[in-house]
Protein backbone atom coordinates (compact mmCIF):
# COMPACT_ATOMS: atom_id res chain seq x y z
CA UNK A 1 0.00 0.00 0.00
CA UNK A 2 3.46 1.80 0.19
CA UNK A 3 3.89 4.05 -3.13
CA UNK A 4 7.02 3.22 -4.51
CA UNK A 5 8.48 6.88 -4.29
CA UNK A 6 8.39 6.69 -0.57
CA UNK A 7 10.27 3.38 -0.17
CA UNK A 8 13.49 5.42 0.81
CA UNK A 9 14.46 8.10 2.57
CA UNK A 10 12.10 9.75 5.39
CA UNK A 11 7.87 10.47 4.59
CA UNK A 12 4.95 11.12 6.86
CA UNK A 13 1.49 9.19 6.25
CA UNK A 14 -1.40 11.00 6.50
CA UNK A 15 -4.64 9.55 6.48
CA UNK A 16 -7.54 11.19 6.31
CA UNK A 17 -10.63 9.87 7.97
CA UNK A 18 -14.11 11.39 9.18
CA UNK A 19 -16.10 8.23 10.08
CA UNK A 20 -13.93 6.28 7.71
CA UNK A 21 -10.60 6.65 5.75
CA UNK A 22 -10.91 8.85 3.19
CA UNK A 23 -7.60 9.71 1.89
CA UNK A 24 -3.74 8.40 2.52
CA UNK A 25 -1.39 10.16 1.52
CA UNK A 26 2.49 10.00 1.93
CA UNK A 27 4.98 13.13 1.45
CA UNK A 28 8.85 13.78 2.79
CA UNK A 29 8.86 14.66 5.99
CA UNK A 30 11.84 16.49 7.59
CA UNK A 31 11.54 16.03 11.75
CA UNK A 32 10.92 18.94 13.76
CA UNK A 33 13.02 19.35 16.91
CA UNK A 34 11.30 20.18 19.69
CA UNK A 35 13.36 20.70 23.62
CA UNK A 36 10.39 21.94 25.15
CA UNK A 37 6.84 21.64 25.47
CA UNK A 38 4.21 24.28 27.39
CA UNK A 39 1.35 22.38 29.06
CA UNK A 40 -1.89 24.15 28.12
CA UNK A 41 -4.74 22.80 29.44
CA UNK A 42 -8.73 23.26 27.64
CA UNK A 43 -11.08 20.98 28.53
CA UNK A 44 -13.66 22.01 25.56
CA UNK A 45 -11.11 21.76 22.64
CA UNK A 46 -12.58 19.85 19.85
CA UNK A 47 -10.26 18.71 17.08
CA UNK A 48 -11.55 14.72 16.10
CA UNK A 49 -10.32 15.93 12.27
CA UNK A 50 -6.78 17.71 13.20
CA UNK A 51 -5.40 18.15 9.88
CA UNK A 52 -8.70 19.80 8.45
CA UNK A 53 -10.01 22.45 11.06
CA UNK A 54 -6.58 23.63 13.22
CA UNK A 55 -8.40 26.38 14.04
CA UNK A 56 -8.30 25.23 17.89
CA UNK A 57 -5.09 23.92 18.00
CA UNK A 58 -3.34 27.11 16.38
CA UNK A 59 -4.81 29.49 19.00
CA UNK A 60 -3.41 26.70 21.54
CA UNK A 61 -0.18 26.78 19.83
CA UNK A 62 -0.01 30.73 20.10
CA UNK A 63 -0.02 30.25 23.59
CA UNK A 64 3.03 28.21 23.69
CA UNK A 65 5.59 31.36 24.70
CA UNK A 66 9.34 30.07 24.22
CA UNK A 67 8.53 26.90 24.11
CA UNK A 68 8.42 24.66 20.42
CA UNK A 69 5.01 23.24 21.16
CA UNK A 70 2.35 22.83 23.32
CA UNK A 71 1.35 19.84 25.23
CA UNK A 72 -2.47 19.62 25.62
CA UNK A 73 -4.31 18.10 28.86
CA UNK A 74 -8.19 17.85 28.71
CA UNK A 75 -10.11 16.63 31.67
CA UNK A 76 -6.71 16.30 33.88
CA UNK A 77 -5.45 13.72 30.64
CA UNK A 78 -2.79 14.34 28.66
CA UNK A 79 -4.16 14.55 25.04
CA UNK A 80 -2.17 15.58 22.34
CA UNK A 81 0.61 17.75 20.75
CA UNK A 82 -0.30 20.31 18.37
CA UNK A 83 1.52 18.73 15.49
CA UNK A 84 2.08 15.52 16.70
CA UNK A 85 0.28 12.39 18.85
CA UNK A 86 1.75 12.00 21.82
CA UNK A 87 3.48 8.72 23.05
CA UNK A 88 4.91 7.87 26.94
CA UNK A 89 7.57 5.53 27.67
CA UNK A 90 7.50 3.88 31.02
CA UNK A 91 10.87 1.85 30.82
CA UNK A 92 9.36 -1.20 29.31
CA UNK A 93 6.15 -0.23 27.20
CA UNK A 94 4.90 2.50 24.88
CA UNK A 95 1.23 3.78 26.26
CA UNK A 96 -0.68 6.28 24.67
CA UNK A 97 -3.45 8.34 25.69
CA UNK A 98 -6.53 6.55 24.97
CA UNK A 99 -8.23 9.10 23.44
CA UNK A 100 -6.13 9.29 20.57
CA UNK A 101 -6.07 5.23 20.62
CA UNK A 102 -10.02 4.77 19.71
CA UNK A 103 -10.39 7.00 17.41
CA UNK A 104 -7.26 5.39 15.45
CA UNK A 105 -8.82 2.02 15.89
CA UNK A 106 -12.54 3.24 15.15
CA UNK A 107 -11.09 4.50 11.62
CA UNK A 108 -8.77 1.24 10.42
CA UNK A 109 -11.93 -0.91 11.73
CA UNK A 110 -13.79 1.47 9.38
CA UNK A 111 -11.56 1.46 6.68
CA UNK A 112 -10.92 -2.32 6.69
CA UNK A 113 -14.77 -3.44 6.37
CA UNK A 114 -14.95 -1.10 3.48
CA UNK A 115 -12.55 -2.78 1.89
Amino acid sequence: MVPETAKGGLYKCRVTYSEVIEKIEFESYEPRVVQSLCLITDNTIQYDFKYHNRQQLNALFSQRGEADDVLIVQNDLITDTSYANIVFWEGSQWHTPVVICLLVHNALDCWKKKK
